[in-house]
């Protein structure tokens, strides 16, 4: 039924420009430097800024207040990514007789920090309730028909929310991803969405339990066909990955956004050229193809940056064709269930059969969770810390989940540690640390090791002296990116045996 709905043509042609909550409290959105020499935001021929000029809409945040109950209204996307002129099709239940459909692309836009492109003609609600469940692998799936197709034809590259409002008042958001059709001289921002998915309890199950069954009634594998039952339909999107979107883009800064499934099969492709490529907030799940895919472009001479914890954690393989049909990402957590006994087993990249811990391209591992500590800058003179305060210590910015350097083989022989914040986990003492490494390409990878930077600080949700620290940080990473290979202006000065580490994980549960 849902194949032979129209297409829906965009009413407003976005200009042809030639680039481009989930886990914890706090409403804060980022803010950036004002427009100086040190910005890209100063270039009147720069595409972002033209791009960010135009009229902004802050009306895509009126949905927070209304998207808390699915039961109303809830939708989900076919697809994470599309390139420019794909169709995207959604899959819509309400209560509501009525339903409109608007689509913004995020950015900075004087503040309101998104635009709006597109409106729907009034849809005709229905309400559908059928599921599906893949009993081998414990998966909840919707069996919605498709409500309408959206035309993206000459939509600018970025991330876009489409908001739904239901005549009942009730409203959702759906992400989705508009990747640029190369990476050429811009940065690659990855939206985490094999993450956002594990999380993700639509249906009493996510990768992490059953509403009934705890841990060991988990899914075995996630489908993507079902809406996003956290962050107002946006699964993390918000909370690890929006504020620095609206920050690259105040900043004038170009990039290419992708969706972590996009770069799951290896493929070079959509990150060939790219200066610099950056894992935000929250990017925990990762396939071998999306390691090694990273692994290459840092050693062709491309920047990484990892604004957040936790990452690169968990080993999983991604079905875009699986049983039913269905996009899965099969995650068993435990190579010993896995039926797959090859390298593609689905634990933690530090597990047999092919142990390769996530501080070889991260710099660090992870350590623990929960997490609470001060931030403590270790290397004053560290070139990113420049413009800031490196005399003090910094209050809300290591929270939730933290990495730290380990003294093992497979940590890069040129790390330099850059913070050891004292920091309480699970009523232990342990620290947290931000790295800097280089490679022979003359790539730097920088890591700043704590969940805090984004959910806390660049949310607005620290106190005002880190949540500028952070953003200084951010900026000053992000331009510096621009100018690289990083590395070669500014090579590591390697001092891990300068502190005290201890080579096994604080709590003994990571």
């Amino acid at each position: 039924m849902g194949d032979n709905r129209p297409v829906l043509r965009p009413a407003i042609l976005l200009t042809a420009a030639a680039v481009v909550l989930t886990a914890c409290g706090g409403s804060g959105e980022a803010t950036a430097p004002e427009p100086s020499a040190t910005t890209m935001a100063d270039q009147p021929d720069n595409p972002v800024v033209v791009e960010n000029q135009q009229e902004g809409d802050p009306t895509w945040r009126k949905a927070i207040a209304h998207a808390d109950d699915p039961e109303q209204l809830s939708a989900y996307a076919d697809r994470s990514s599309v390139t420019p002129g794909d169709p995207v099709g959604l899959h819509v239940s309400t209560t509501a007789a009525k339903y409109t459909v608007t689509a913004y692309r995020m950015g900075w836009y004087g503040g309101a920090r998104a635009r709006k492109v597109w409106t729907s003609p009034e849809q005709p609600g229905t309400r559908q309730t059928e599921q599906g469940f893949l009993e081998a692998t414990r998966t909840p799936y919707a069996k919605w028909n498709q409500s309408l197709q959206v035309d993206t034809a000459d939509w600018v590259p970025g991330m876009y929310l489409f908001r739904l409002t239901a005549a009942n008042g009730a409203e959702w958001l759906v992400p989705l991803v508009v990747r640029s059709p190369d990476a050429e001289g811009r940065l690659v921002f990855i939206m985490s969405d094999l993450t956002w998915q594990a999380y993700n309890e639509w249906g009493s199950r996510s990768a992490y339990l059953s509403e009934e069954g705890g841990f060991e009634d988990r899914s075995r594998a996630v489908s993507f066909s079902r809406p996003y039952a956290n962050g107002y339909g946006t699964g993390k999107y918000l909370a690890y990955e929006q504020p620095v979107v609206a920050l690259a883009e105040r900043l004038g800064v170009p990039v290419s956004y992708v969706a972590a499934s996009d770069l799951s099969d290896g493929s070079d492709e959509l990150l060939r050229g790219a200066e610099g490529v950056v894992s935000l907030g929250h990017n925990e799940y990762w396939t071998q193809g999306e390691r090694a895919a990273v692994t290459r472009a840092r050693d062709a001479g491309t920047d990484l940056g990892f604004l957040g914890a936790n990452t690169m954690y968990w080993r999983v393989r991604w079905q875009p064709d699986g049983p039913e049909g269905l996009p899965l990402q099969v995650i068993y957590k435990s190579a010993d269930e896995d039926p797959d006994e090859t390298r593609d087993t689905t634990a933690r990249f530090r597990d047999p059969p092919d142990p390769r811990p996530e501080r070889a391209l991260v710099g660090m591992d992870y350590e623990c969770y929960p997490a609470t500590g001060t931030y403590t800058i270790a290397t004053p003179n560290f070139f990113l810390f420049d413009g800031t305060d490196t005399s003090r210590t910094y209050a809300g910015l290591v929270d939730v989940e933290v990495d730290r350097a380990y003294p093992l083989p497979g940590t890069p022989r040129t790390l330099q540690v850059v913070a050891n914040s004292p920091t309480t986990c699970s009523a232990a003492a342990t620290v947290s640390n931000s790295t800097y490494y280089t490679v022979p390409s003359g790539a730097g990878v920088f890591a700043v090791g704590t969940m805090g930077w984004v959910l806390r600080a660049l949310r607005r949700d620290a106190p005002k002296p880190t949540t500028r620290f952070a953003e200084k940080v951010s900026s000053n990473l992000l331009l510096a990116m621009m100018r690289g290979p990083m590395g070669q202006e500014h090579p590591s000065e390697p001092n891990l045996k300068s502190f005290d580490l201890s080579p096994v994980n604080t709590i003994g549960a990571a």
